[in-house]
């Protein structure tokens, strides 16, 4: 097994308007390509005389930057610096080559042509990442950034990480809980931080895109000294830009995340990681479904009122020490808040069933979210006669604060036939909600990692301790839930000489439950698991790697109807979710300039168990068939190097609107995105273009309609230097 690797040796809206003038003004002025120029000398007879230059290359690390498409190397699987093919489990990464290549404005939008992975589900929606994998939700349950884990509350304040900050993203697939603790049981996103970097690189873009859209970006980072014991990073990226929904005026985001680097000796390193982010839709989202069924793809909203704007700050370090060549000690930490004030308007019925005009009521939302997190690690390297150990043992604890506040009042009627988008809404009261809920966390974890011959054998167990507080301050109501959990997984497999990597594994999750039944018997944790089974290949002198795998995961303790109970909110946990399925995956950077990524994925989603009258129904906005490839092209040499351009086809299965399949279903559709480009010297010209075919479709859950983003077209000026 390889060893781990360790590293050594003004207002918002001006400075918005400062960063994209800014970005005008310094592209044209940049470099061209960063060339070495080395002085040299004149030998006698006049012949130049060269000094010698040195080149070494550096290894592919699990943090640091990707050439091409291809990652070989993962830490979120294992908690350890262990290459992909030599873990049992199904791994995916979206590089930084990927995101820049495809344009990608978000992170559902990176995971568009990852196997498993169904983005953006409720349709066009610049609030949120909208991410489900293998038929599980991962936006409010597995969200993790650099191995910890994001905010997520019960209300509307969620952390949104711009893809621009992220060196890349990291799928794991299956239950994760024995490292992470509570989590999805289809597994987890971990965004890795763009973090300082040895040797100097810096890049500025400009953007200019339909939607009034415009957008300025920067990444620097280098040395700040000669030895480089100090590094540095910062990352910018501001735009102003509507939205394409009636009445769209506001689609802006700001984004500031500076990384510092001090490393006193070959042995210890410590990063200082922070980020800013402040961004606002005006107005939200939304359509209206009518009683009877039919849809109407009116937005319910007014453009004057409805609002979502969030603030959000983190700040953090990652620390290691290695004592000798097997101990390494790691500490990571940080800290998260997020603010958020949003207005909007809903459907509250029909006046007339035969008419047009719909009620409507008016909302207030002020949701804060804070978290602390943090993990203690050990590491070491061991050998038991011709076995080789990685050994990881770690504490980890997590504090997470949630202040809810809603409010609701009558909004004015619409017409839906002639609708007033602008009209008069009284702001209402916080009347309704007043809560506030902790939630801990506190986990023991040990993993042991095992290299004997070609095969490879990964085992771990993790005690957890949880406990939520909810306090409705309103009702004065108070509700303690405490939970403790076992959870491990186990994974073997044999890695032969030719590049092939079959293997199986079995792994489980939980995650606490908030709330009580009608009886006051409060809810236990949900539990999953998973079998798997797969077959990896990377073919020798090929940047290449191929992926095959079959899971089948339960999920038990879900909350279903009460049928001894009158009132309908009263629910139990006799509900129970099964997901089967086949993932096929292909990532590949060729020599020739080709890049590609495809991917298939059939899942057969359904709820096993049931009081709602729908056992047997695959889950509402659940595919089974998904399927994706995208091609990229760049001419490597001759008179037209540097010309190229991509394509990709996306596939997206037909899924019901409701669990009890009764209502409007959701069909297939297939999207066709685009981009060329020209690289020269450093300077790269491109165009994007996502649902080249403005293909218009709807999607349907629970009742809703949610309207997809038509055509959306960008072109982008940057330069690496």
């Amino acid at each position: 097994m390889s060893r781990p690797y360790r590293r050594v040796g003004g207002s918002p809206s001006l400075f918005r308007r400062a960063l994209l003038s800014a970005s005008v003004l310094v592209l044209p002025a940049m470099p061209a390509a960063a060339q070495d120029e080395a002085p040299g000398g004149v030998a006698a007879g006049g012949a130049l005389r060269l000094p010698t230059l040195e080149i070494s290359a550096r290894p592919e690390t699990a943090t640091g930057r990707v050439e091409g498409y291809v990652a070989n190397r993962s830490r979120s699987g294992t908690k350890t610096d262990t290459p992909i093919l030599e873990t049992p489990q199904s791994i995916s990464i979206v590089t930084s080559d990927q995101m820049e290549e495809r344009n990608v404005d978000t992170v559902a939008e990176a995971l568009r042509y990852t196997a498993g992975a169904q983005v953006e589900g409720f349709g066009y929606d610049p609030r949120y990442d909208q991410i489900i994998l293998r038929g599980f939700d991962l936006t409010t349950f597995a969200d993790f950034r650099d191995n910890l884990r994001q905010p997520q509350g019960g209300g509307l304040a969620l952390w949104r990480d711009d893809p621009y900050s992220l060196e890349r993203i990291d799928i794991i697939r299956g239950p994760a809980s024995v490292l992470y603790g509570q989590s999805s049981p289809g597994g987890l996103i971990n965004k890795v931080t763009k973090r300082p970097l040895e040797v100097a690189r810096n890049q500025a873009q400009i953007e200019v895109g339909n939607h009034s859209r415009y957008q300025g970006k920067f990444d620097l980072s280098g040395p700040l000294d000669e030895d480089g014991e100090l590094l540095y990073r910062v990352v910018t990226l501001g735009r102003l830009s509507e939205t394409p929904r009636d009445g769209s005026e506001h689609d802006d985001r700001l984004l500031f995340a500076p990384s510092f680097t001090w490393r006193p000796n070959e042995d210890t390193t410590l990063t200082f990681l922070a980020s800013y982010m402040n961004f606002r839709v005006e107005p939200a989202p939304g359509v209206f479904v009518s009683p009877t069924g039919s849809v109407s793809h009116r937005w319910v909203g007014d453009a004057e009122f409805n609002k979502h704007q969030q603030d959000q700050w983190g700040v953090g370090y990652e620390f290691a020490h290695a004592f000798n060549d097997a101990v390494t000690v790691r500490q990571n930490l940080r800290y998260q808040d997020v603010d958020l004030t949003a207005r909007y308007l809903s459907s509250a019925g029909l006046v007339d069933p035969d008419g047009s005009v719909i009620d409507r009521t008016a909302f207030l939302v002020e949701d804060n979210l804070y978290i602390f997190s943090v993990d203690n690690q050990v590491e070491l390297q061991a050998d038991t006669g011709p076995l080789a150990h990685t050994i990881i043992a770690g504490v980890d604890y997590q504090r997470m604060l949630n202040t809810f506040k809603l409010g609701s009042g009558p909004g004015p009627t619409l017409d839906l036939d002639s609708p007033d988008y602008r009209q008069d809404v009284v702001t209402p009261d916080i009347n309704i909600n007043d809560r506030q809920l902790v939630s801990d966390q506190a986990g023991l974890y040990i993993q042991d990692q095992v290299a004997w011959g070609g095969w490879r054998l990964t085992g771990g167990l993790r005690q957890d301790v949880s406990r939520i507080d909810t306090n409705n301050r309103l009702t004065g109501l108070k509700d303690n839930r405490d939970d403790d959990k076992l959870t491990g997984r186990a994974g073997l497999l044999y890695l032969f000489e030719s590049g092939f990597a079959p293997y199986v594994s079995y792994a489980t999750s939980f995650f606490p439950v908030a709330g009580e039944t009608a009886e006051g018997e409060p809810f236990e944790p949900t539990t999953g698991r998973q079998y798997e089974a797969g077959l990896k290949y990377q073919p020798p002198g090929w940047n290449t790697i191929l992926t095959a795998s079959l899971f089948d995961i339960k999920q038990k303790n879900v909350e279903t109807d009460d049928p001894a109970s009158d009132n309908m909110l009263d629910t139990i946990q006799e509900g129970e979710i099964t997901s089967r399925g086949l993932e096929l995956e292909a990532v590949a950077s060729l020599a020739n300039g080709l890049n590609l990524q495809a991917s298939y994925t059939y899942q057969d989603v359904e709820i096993t168990e049931s009081n709602n009258g729908d056992e047997g129904n695959r889950p509402a906005g659940i595919p089974e068939h998904m399927a994706a490839i995208w091609a990229d092209y760049t001419v490597p040499e001759g008179r037209l190097a540097g010309i190229g351009g991509g394509a990709g086809v996306r596939y997206m299965g037909s899924s019901f609107g409701t669990n009890a399949h009764d209502g409007n279903n959701e069909e297939s559709y297939t999207l066709v995105d685009a981009e060329i480009h020209y690289e020269w010297r450093g300077y790269r010209l491109a165009v994007n273009a996502d649902n080249l075919l403005d293909k218009d479709y709807v999607q349907i859950k629970d009742g809703f309609s949610y309207r997809a983003p038509g055509r959306t077209v960008i072109a982008s000026l940057g330069v690496t230097w």
